[in-house]
């Protein structure tokens, strides 16, 4: 795989894979159509489980031996098929473009291709007629079944690759669908009735956009909630739609594409480990992978978080995670020198996070400094394809009429993230070493031992960890790339067969002990603000119809409960965002539920024995009893969230929150406002508020 001048080697001639039998093919799609028998019988499982919600509050919420073959053998079966059916499209592209020499690159590719095929035919679709879940299985099935005669024609034409043929084929499919499966059940509390923060609700709600158009971006007058996605971070809200329209509008709907993309994770791990080698994983190393995947795991869904009371899977876990799949992608195929793949990769990671470019402009560096000038140029020339694509899309959509992508991640909001610097919070190392298992993370110090992809994965790792450990203010979320990276750099440099018992040994150790450090304070989902939520009747226009005015009106539910970043924030007063708040307003009420809140127009009549307190924007917001209001107030849940050891303090998160005790902050406004410096004036110039 190296490159020591101007172009790759040339590749050894490969011999045309034999003939495809029938039969095959028959097993193959057999296989694949029973893997979606559980989601076409039992789809009305997962909205059961959602209704379960009560079962959060009894005292053992992860273990409920009266419902457990509903909660740990239907649901998740419901789940994996689910995955199953939405991959199906693209696992069959995969073959007929012959990216499925093993389960892993199958795998990967197959994602790529269903991510972008099952979303154009949803949208092209909708464009004619409405979707409802029934009818989108049947856009799936159809396009499933034209993928299908796609590889029927490339069969019979040049016989692809089979991935079935390895021996070891089976027990991989079985370890990529069966512990995903594992961990759901096991998170059960978690993905089903954890309340909304306020990064959950916002991406439902932006996933949710797609059932009635083809882009997640906000139609003008929709208010604060507008910003987000933008371009460069919208690809998560696509499948998030799909199991939106599968299982309805549901809080689990938008964690799920978390277990779509873990086994995908796993596969586009392995497959940049055995790029340009002949290594098969056995047993033990899928333990031990899947090991490490279960410590990052439970490290985000646990402790990435903004809010003071819980870690929303909805957000950062999917659209991170999403991030570091595609760059993955683009990495494999640059090393192989895949031109038409690296364009799908790059494009793709472009748009999952801004931060993906970056990491395809440090692997463009890793190959330069690795000597691949070739695999630099191209990964160069994909990035600069991308920035043309995101001046581009913008003003095409806009021509058409289609809501702009939101402001959010602007280039002056991410300059802002350099104003303010730090270089001695060295606890911020833990959370690279902690979530992948703490081996992983030390196998780059052996420099002289890695291969020469290795290395560059490493170079990649190391400027990207750089580059967000110097932001005084940050999450821990943006460690993610960082903290997966450095698995394929530790299995690159496995351990010879003489040494393998006692490097298993020790992975495993290392693992175990990183998964106790990773362990929440207290793992009780969050369940206080639903029925503060019920209590509130919103009387401005549709939330079925997302009108932009009804979400608009809802940010004035911060003075029932202040947002969760108030300063006295969770000390003295529960906080949350305003955008759950209205989730749970808009869902179906219990009749002996009392309206406590009333949201209007402000030019509607008062709401009868009821007091206002607060009005804006043409909104008003009316309470019944000020002793129910402060109760909700006097609410106190466990914080902060997830792992002591993960848990970033709020001034760190917050700008508007003190920083912790004896952190050095580098305050460059400041520095430069002492220089004589005009910093307003140059902060507007830049489009930043300071």
């Amino acid at each position: 795989m190296t490159d020591p001048g101007a172009g790759a080697a040339p590749a050894a001639p490969q011999t045309r894979p034999p003939a495809v039998p029938l039969r095959r093919m028959v097993w193959l799609f057999v296989g694949l159509a029973a893997g979606w028998l559980p989601v076409l019988f039992g789809r009305g499982t997962v909205a059961h489980v959602a209704g379960l919600f009560a079962l959060a509050e009894t005292g053992s919420p992860y273990f409920v031996p009266g419902q457990a073959l509903l909660l740990y053998i239907a649901s998740p079966l419901v789940a994996i098929s689910a995955c199953i059916a939405l991959m199906t499209p693209g696992l069959l592209l995969a073959i007929a473009f012959d990216r499925a020499s093993s389960i892993d690159e199958w795998v990967l590719h197959g994602f790529a291709l269903s991510l972008v095929v099952v979303s154009a035919a949803t949208v092209a679709v909708q464009a004619v007629t409405p979707i409802g879940p029934g009818g989108f299985l049947v856009v799936i099935a159809t396009t499933a079944a034209i993928c299908g005669a796609a590889l029927l024609v490339r069969v019979r034409r040049v016989p692809p690759r089979w991935p079935l043929d390895a021996e070891t084929a089976l027990s991989s499919i079985a370890w990529t669908l069966g512990v995903p499966a594992l961990l759901f059940a096991v998170l059960t509390p978690k993905f089903y009735w954890e309340n909304f923060n306020g990064d959950g609700a916002h991406a439902f709600e932006a996933a949710r956009l797609l059932l009635t158009q083809p882009v997640p971006f906000w139609p003008s007058g929709a208010g604060e909630i507008g910003g987000f996605p933008g371009l460069t971070s919208m690809l998560y809200a696509y499948p998030a739609a799909w199991f939106i329209r599968l299982f309805g509008p549901v809080e689990v709907a938008a964690r799920l594409p978390y277990l779509l993309y873990l086994p995908v994770l796993h596969a586009s791990l392995l497959a940049l480990i055995r790029a340009g080698r002949s290594w098969v994983p056995r047993h033990a190393e899928h333990v031990l992978m899947w090991l490490s995947l279960t410590v990052y795991t439970f490290a985000i869904v646990f402790s990435a978080t903004y809010s003071p009371y819980s870690a929303d899977i909805a957000l950062p876990a999917t659209q991170d995670t999403l991030l570091v799949v595609c760059f993955l992608g683009f990495a494999l195929a640059g090393l192989r020198d895949d031109r038409g793949w690296l364009a799908l990769f790059a494009i793709l990671t472009f748009v999952s996070l801004p931060s993906g470019l970056l990491l395809m402009l440090f692997w463009g560096l890793a190959m330069l400094v690795t000597a691949r000038r070739r695999a630099a140029i191209a990964a160069a020339a994909a990035a600069a394809g991308c920035l043309v694509l995101g001046l581009v899309l913008p003003r095409a959509l806009a021509a058409l009429g289609i809501p702009a992508p939101g402001g959010e991640y602007s280039s002056g909001g991410l300059l802002l993230r350099f104003a303010f610097l730090q270089l001695t919070d060295w606890s911020r190392v833990l959370y690279v070493i902690l979530p992948c298992g703490i081996l992983p993370a030390l196998s780059m110090l052996r420099w002289r031992s890695l291969d020469p992809d290795a290395r560059a994965l490493t170079l990649v790792t190391g400027a990207y960890f750089l580059f967000v450990y110097v932001q005084a203010y940050g999450s821990l979320h943006y460690y993610i790339p960082a903290m997966l990276l450095p698995l394929v750099v530790y299995w690159r440099t496995g351990p010879t067969d003489r040494h393998r018992p006692l490097a298993i040994s020790a992975h495993a150790a290392a693992a175990l002990v990183a998964f106790v450090l990773v362990l929440p304070g207290d793992a009780a989902p969050f369940t206080d603000v639903r029925p503060i939520g019920t209590a509130i009747d919103v009387r401005v226009g549709d939330w079925q119809r997302m009108d932009p005015e009804r979400f608009r009106a809802s940010t004035l539910l911060h003075e029932v409960i202040p947002y969760d970043w108030a300063p006295a924030v969770p000390e003295s007063v529960l906080g949350t965002s305003p955008l759950v708040l209205h989730y749970y307003a808009s869902q179906p009420k219990p009749r002996t539920t009392p309206v406590n809140y009333v949201l209007q127009r402000a030019t509607d009549a008062p709401p009868a024995g009821m007091q206002e307190i607060a009005s804006a924007d043409g909104f008003s917001v009316w309470v019944r009893s000020v002793d129910v209001w402060n109760s909700h107030l006097a609410i106190r849940p466990h914080s902060p969230a997830g792992s002591p050891l993960l848990a970033v303090p709020r001034g760190i998160l917050f700008r508007t929150e003190p920083l912790p005790p004896a952190f050095r902050l580098i305050d460059l406004p400041a520095i430069a406002a002492r220089l004589g410096i005009d910093v307003e004036a140059v902060a507007r110039r830049l489009g930043v508020d300071p």
